[in-house]
């Protein structure tokens, strides 16, 4: 084997298709969103918020926060999603059993299926949520 095949300067760049460089950046700091959210009035007069950070036609990315004890009632999304928590710990309670998702920590859930989500301690997460 060549040196210049184990040098990542001297390869050449791999093509990527039209249809995902055309697609716009998006930045979003996480931090400053949490921030924001926790100065909601409804973040200090109940036990969660929602902020929607991106919302395109394939799908939308909404940060969440709950107090200690918060939780999301029993429902169910028509398309798949994931909830990654960022900091605290939440358990999703599906119909045959109880995901503990402290942070750092996914899980990604398929579509239709009856969920809620419950803050063991203060949390925040991300839910991204991939439209039918």
């Amino acid at each position: 084997m060549s040196a210049a095949k184990n040098d990542p300067v001297s390869r050449p760049a791999r093509q990527r298709p039209a249809e995902r460089v055309a697609v716009r950046q998006e930045f979003i700091d996480i931090a400053a969103e949490t921030a924001k959210l926790k100065e909601d009035p409804a973040w200090n007069s109940g036990k969660h918020s929602a902020r929607t950070l991106l919302n395109e036609p394939e799908f939308g990315i909404v940060l969440l926060a709950l107090k200690k004890g918060g939780s999301l009632n029993e429902h169910r999304y028509e398309g798949r999603f994931t909830l990654q928590t960022l900091s605290g710990d939440v358990r999703v309670h599906l119909p045959d059993h109880v995901v503990e998702l402290p942070a750092g920590r996914l899980v990604v859930v398929g579509p239709g299926v009856v969920h809620d989500v419950e803050a063991a301690q203060e949390s925040t997460c991300l839910l991204t949520l991939v439209k039918p």
